[in-house]
């Protein structure tokens, strides 16, 4: 399913090379052809085994390093959230890079699925808290991945990716100092190689920038006589997500439902972030102004591109069994609602701060909903099974 998160991914990477006014056509048309990517979800790590390895990392800059900002509080209200499986439990144990984040956090890698492949996850041992990381990396043999890379908020750059071999020495190379990447293998993956390294050098630019200088590294697979396999110089950063999140503002007023969740308080959905994006959240208002996150829904540009349906699902469960069906759109329909068999309790919610984007929901939905828009007269827009984003 192609959701609003691959789509937001895809339009962040394809106008990275174009020019800034470029239209949202001139992208969607060639962003929807694109394989779809992986979602953002936060999962407890007590559900998943380690795989022993090497804990150590690679330095190519002077030990010691300061410790980086703490992460700016969000909205004095909001609680941080509990973990959630709704992305799915992980397929099969995890790497442990011993790589840290932020003041607690370290680097996790897992298999995610087939279409996402290797992602990257920030892990909180304190709290058991886990982060995906953006995007994923697939094998493809004799190739390297997409490399990935963080800053690692005290003043290192940490990347890490996938090549399709299983024996392969990975080889660092920054301002003429070449050092070996860190190796390990996913069950998953029998004839893959993972790798990661921490660095010192040019951090790549943010996902979607049209400026700033190209990174100084490049990534070298070899067989075990020290042939060259192949050579990587392209890197995708992955830590938009966490980024915006960890120094994001509430945008826009709160979005209540009606429906309390079963778990307790009432569903209610927001967006915090920039002038530029926002990420749109779940909740649980538990009436006396405490706000406990539970899931992050997508993200969105500022303004947002009015392209009617966003594609993909949400659901929760409520108190009493039943279950909620959550959409987005983003247009100009007088009214937006979740349609189907059994849909009942339907509503919406429009952001404040925009207007013309709105969350709309249905309880009770059995088989397949649909989204369907209309104008001020009742006359139908557009509808959409979800699939894909378009439509009304």
């Amino acid at each position: 399913m192609y959701t609003l998160d691959d789509l937001r991914r895809d339009l962040a990477d394809e106008t990275r090379d174009l020019a800034p006014r470029v239209t949202f056509e001139q992208v969607r048309a060639r962003a929807m052809r694109r394989r779809a990517g992986g979602v953002i979800g936060v999962i407890t790590a007590a559900l998943l085994v380690p795989v022993v390895a090497a804990a150590t990392f690679v330095a190519l800059q002077p030990a010691g390093s300061t410790p980086g900002p703490v992460p700016v509080a969000i909205d004095p209200t909001i609680v941080p959230p509990e973990p959630d499986g709704s992305a799915g439990p992980v397929s099969g144990p995890m790497l442990s890079t011993g790589l840290p984040f932020g003041d607690r956090e370290r680097l996790m890698l897992f298999f995610r699925d087939e279409m996402n492949g290797v992602k990257g996850a920030l892990s909180d041992p304190s709290t058991g808290d886990f982060r995906e990381l953006d995007d994923g990396a697939g094998a493809e043999p004799g190739k390297f991945s997409t490399v990935y890379e963080l800053d690692d908020r005290h003043g290192g750059i940490v990347d890490y990716g996938v090549f399709g071999r299983a024996d392969a020495q990975i080889e660092v190379t920054v301002g003429g100092k070449t050092v070996p990447a860190n190796t390990g293998r996913l069950p998953q993956l029998p004839d893959a190689t993972v790798f990661w390294v921490k660095r010192d050098g040019i951090l790549a630019n943010p996902t979607g920038a049209v400026e700033g200088a190209d990174p100084d590294v490049t990534f070298t697979a070899r067989d075990a006589a020290g042939s060259v396999l192949g050579t990587a110089t392209e890197i995708q950063r992955s830590d938009g997500a966490v980024n915006r999140t960890d120094g994001a503002v509430r945008v826009g007023d709160w979005m209540p439902t009606g429906l309390t969740l079963a778990a307790g308080g009432e569903l209610v959905f927001w967006f915090d972030g920039d002038e530029k994006a926002a990420m749109l959240h779940a909740g649980s208002d538990d009436g006396n102004g405490t706000v406990k996150g539970v899931k992050i829904l997508g993200s969105y540009n500022r303004p947002p591109f009015d392209i009617g349906f966003y594609g993909g699902l949400n659901t929760f469960e409520l108190a009493g069994g039943a279950t909620v069906t959550v959409g987005t759109y983003a247009g100009r329909a007088a009214t937006v609602t979740m349609e189907g068999t059994g849909a009942s309790q339907q509503g919406s919610a429009r952001w404040s701060a925009h207007p013309e984007a709105r969350v709309f929901w249905a309880v009770g939905l059995t088989g397949m909903p649909s989204g369907v828009s209309r104008d001020a007269k009742g006359e139908v827009l557009g509808t959409t099974d979800f699939r894909e984003p378009g439509g009304g």
